[in-house]
């Protein structure tokens, strides 16, 4: 064979080896595209035999590839130039570029037709969609990539005529029939809640007891126990009576509005006689309630009202009248105090020595009672004290030998011996002089014969 013979066979082969590879890059690409639309209007059918005759033309070509491969070795044999050996690696090269472009369009072919056959098997079952048919779509096709999907909306089918129902009975029966559900957690969390809404609906401190009673674990407990505690109640609340509260007391005494009962109880005993506002009315109240807690707060009122008569009359009579009637009255020390007040102020106006005298002698407990002795050393000493002479100190000394004021009279007579004044008087400033009563002046006795002897 002559050289340009060989040269055109090469030339020929090389030129089909890199126009397949383009050729099929660009008929695997519509195809592929063509299969998705059909796909995506559901025509899976027309997809499916798209995708097989795509399948078909593409392995044709990959054996006509291999075919070429063979052809591109056995001419080695003929080469007669390294020109001619750069155009055959050149063919080579491409044959393989095409060979691999090839498998990877087989590939995602395949793949297609695995998902489009994945489609065809579970489309009739979306059609029907219902759980049976997922169970039964399931059990046909294990391995089939939509096994999941349709377990799921299997599920839901299942659960979605009692969840519609929403009924007690149609939760339980669900959690029965179906245990395995994934959805039966929900159903229980629905059952308990519709279980709770039914006896909530009657009202009654009996219902929601025998809620409790049947369905301790219920997520609805504690809210059932409140409201239990509270349909307890109320119905004594509304009431409003002592009565009503007393009665609730004995029938639930771990109710935790006991305390609250028991105060108004005491409330509505203590109010009416409270209203009255007199010494009757509390007295009354004590003697009927004497264990009321507010019977100490109407007790104080008691004895503020007893006390508010006689206080209003102020005077020492109303006083002593009111410490005889109420000796253990919390006022009696303020009425007592006033009483002797009241008794002290006329001599303390006299103020005189004959008055404070007839004053201690009639009042021996009163409280000035010491006060008056005081006074009445005051006015003995008062005129000896305005002619302070050692002979009328002395004078006073010895009439009064007990009074207080000798020790004065005393300090006065020591400082006359050791310094006079004009005359011999004492230095007494008239702060220290005492005052005089009316009717106590006395004439001091005459210097001359006081002090001769």
């Amino acid at each position: 064979m002559n050289r340009k013979f060989k040269t055109a066979i090469l030339g020929a082969a090389i030129v089909l080896a890199v126009s397949g590879s383009t050729a099929t890059t660009s008929l695997m690409a519509d195809a592929l595209q063509e299969a998705a639309e059909l796909q995506k209007a559901g025509d899976y059918t027309s997809a499916q035999n798209l995708l097989k005759k795509e399948k078909v033309n593409l392995e044709k070509m990959y054996r006509q590839n291999r075919s070429e491969a063979k052809s591109l070795s056995s001419s080695l044999d003929r080469v007669g130039s390294f020109d001619q050996l750069d155009e055959i690696k050149k063919g080579v090269d491409a044959n393989i570029t095409q060979r691999d472009e090839l498998k990877s369009k087989l590939g995602k072919v395949n793949s297609a037709l695995e998902n489009n056959r994945a489609n065809i098997e579970y489309e009739p079952y979306v059609m029907k969609n219902m759980a049976d048919s997922y169970k039964e779509f399931i059990s046909r096709y294990p391995q089939n990539p939509f096994v999941n999907e349709a377990r799921e909306k299997m599920f839901d089918l299942q659960f979605e005529p009692y969840l519609s129902a929403g009924t007690p009975d149609g939760f339980q029966e669900f959690i029965d029939k179906y245990p395995d559900n994934p959805n039966v957690d929900e159903a229980k969390g629905l059952l308990s809640e519709s279980l709770f809404e039914s006896y909530e609906s009657r009202g009654t401190a009996e219902a929601m007891e025998e809620f409790l009673t049947k369905y301790p674990e219920s997520a609805n407990s504690a809210e059932a126990k409140v409201l239990m505690i509270q349909f307890q109640y109320d119905p004594y609340k509304e009431m409003d009576t002592a009565h009503g509260y007393a009665e609730f007391l004995a029938k639930y005494p771990d109710n935790p509005n006991s305390r609250e009962a028991a105060e108004r109880i005491a409330s509505l005993q203590y109010e009416p006689f409270r209203e009255r506002d007199t010494a009757d009315a509390y007295s009354e109240f004590l003697e009927g309630y004497p264990d009321n807690p507010l019977a100490a707060q109407a007790r104080k009122r008691l004895s503020e009202v007893e006390y508010a008569v006689y206080k209003e009359q102020d005077t020492a009579e109303a006083y002593q009248e009111f410490l005889d009637l109420y000796p253990d009255s919390p006022f009696s020390e303020e009425a007592r105090t006033r009483m002797h007040d009241f008794q002290f102020e006329l001599f303390r106006e006299m103020n005189t020595v004959k008055g404070f005298e007839e004053f201690i002698v009639t009042y021996p407990s009163n409280y000035h009672v010491e006060e008056a002795g005081y006074l009445i050393e005051d006015l003995e000493y008062a005129p000896y004290l305005e002619k302070s002479t050692p002979d009328i100190l002395a004078e006073f000394i010895e009439n009064f030998p007990t009074n207080r004021h000798v020790l004065d009279a005393r300090e006065a007579l020591e400082a006359m011996k050791t310094g006079e004044g004009n005359d011999g008087e004492v230095l007494i400033t008239e702060e220290e002089k005492p005052e005089s009563a009316p009717g106590d002046e006395m004439e001091a006795p005459d210097e001359s014969s006081s002090g001769g002897s």
